[in-house]
């Protein structure tokens, strides 16, 4: 008589259509056994797949509406999480190229649906812990190879008149209290042995047939919202290191003109001041470099007009002073002074000297020890008697050829 309350926990179902690992059951494929699923059939998981072997696979496709690859859980209170390791295969082994990885986004299908976004993010820290870097490298040159490039581009425009992805690097924020926001930075690689280091390159994007081409900015962050300054913007060439060599050159340089266009203007302009009664307008300065050595000169600050070709005129150099306020303020002054003698010896201004025809000038005020605040010293023309005339403390004079 059969044994009714024998129950094994691998067994068939009445009919012989299912197969059924009860709890506590195991279907083993032993080493060089194979669990195929052939092309048109279906293997599911509602529950959990664990393994500690190799798997291949030709796609992953989610069956809900995210599918996640997540490391394994800490092992202790202190270990750190598994990592994800996402690599493309090594090329073969005389000249085959590595294998691609690609993290795209979903396609925005009808309509005017948006496309998925597509994110590297470092993990949350807690507590006095950093965040988790987000970092993506080019992978290493061979022997003479270049190394790999590492591109942010923003996703192109729609066909007709989209405007392109922006594409942006931004330090994350400074959170409670007075933490400082991150840093973002972009560094050119350094160079070995003689060969120059790696550009950076901010450049915008180039205009449509008749567009503006875009602009590149470099601007420095806005201060707190009571009483923070704004954040310096600085352009800077790099130091010479080793032996005599050069400090790197730091220009700004207006984009060239085409056609009949003009070139594009170069302009150093202060901040406006704030809306308060005292507040200053910020200074526009332009240093030379001071001398660091025994006798060195220092450098030289220069503004010089553009040269013309054929008939056009050379490009104009103008020094003026801001403007008052109105009829209680004062306006600007423009001082042009030689550098402090500092016990050496004197320099000398020049106005004209070599190649003005001439050289205008309204009121010319001698310099003079004034004691009681009048404005002796002035000499001009006077065109109503066709002569020059110069103040005195007591009165006006005419200089005459006698």
């Amino acid at each position: 008589m059969a044994d009714t309350t024998y129950q094994p926990k691998i067994y068939r179902k009445q009919g012989g259509d299912e197969l059924v690992a009860a709890s506590g059951g195991t279907i083993t494929v032993e080493s060089g056994g194979t669990l195929a699923v052939a092309s048109g059939a279906t293997f599911t998981n509602a529950g959990t797949m664990a393994h500690t072997g190799t798997q291949t696979f030709d796609d992953i496709v989610g069956n809900d509406t995210s599918l996640g690859i997540t490391g394994a859980a800490a092992a202790t209170a202190t270990s750190a999480g598994g990592a994800v390791a996402i690599a493309g295969a090594a090329g073969g082994a005389t000249s085959g190229a590595g294998g691609a990885v690609t993290a795209t986004g979903g396609v925005g299908t009808a309509g005017n649906s948006a496309g998925g976004a597509s994110s590297i993010v470092g993990g949350a820290g807690q507590g006095s812990a950093a965040g988790g870097a987000a970092i993506a490298t080019g992978g290493a040159g061979g022997a003479t190879g270049a190394g790999g490039a590492v591109t942010f581009a923003g996703g192109a425009g729609g066909a007709t008149s989209g405007t392109g992805g922006a594409a942006s690097m931004t330090g994350g924020a400074g959170t409670a209290g007075n933490s400082a926001g991150g840093s973002s930075s972009v560094i050119g690689g350094a160079g070995q042995g003689s060969a120059a280091g790696g550009a950076a390159i901010a450049t915008g994007g180039a205009g449509g047939a008749t567009g503006a081409g875009g602009a590149a900015t470099v601007t420095g962050g806005a201060g707190g919202a009571t009483s923070g300054t704004g954040g310096a913007a600085t352009v800077t060439a790099g130091a010479g290191t080793a032996g005599d060599s050069a400090g790197g050159v730091a220009s700004m340089v207006g984009g060239a003109g085409q056609g009949t266009g003009a070139g594009g203007a170069t302009s150093v302009t202060g901040g406006a001041s704030g809306a308060g009664a005292t507040g200053n307008g910020g200074a526009a300065s332009l240093v030379g470099g001071a001398a660091a050595s025994t006798n060195g000169t220092g450098g030289a600050a220069s503004v010089t007009g553009g040269v013309a070709t054929g008939t056009g005129t050379g490009g104009a150099v103008t020094l003026t002073a801001g403007a008052s306020a109105g009829a209680s303020g004062t306006a600007g002054a423009v001082t042009i002074d030689a550098g402090a003698a500092a016990g050496g010896t004197a320099a000398s201004v020049s106005i004209g000297e070599t190649n003005a025809d001439n050289v205008a000038v309204g009121y010319l005020k001698l310099k003079i020890t004034d004691t009681d605040g009048d404005t002796e010293g002035e000499i001009w023309y006077d065109a109503s008697e066709d002569k020059l005339k110069f103040k005195t403390a007591g009165s006006v004079e005419t200089i005459t050829s006698a």
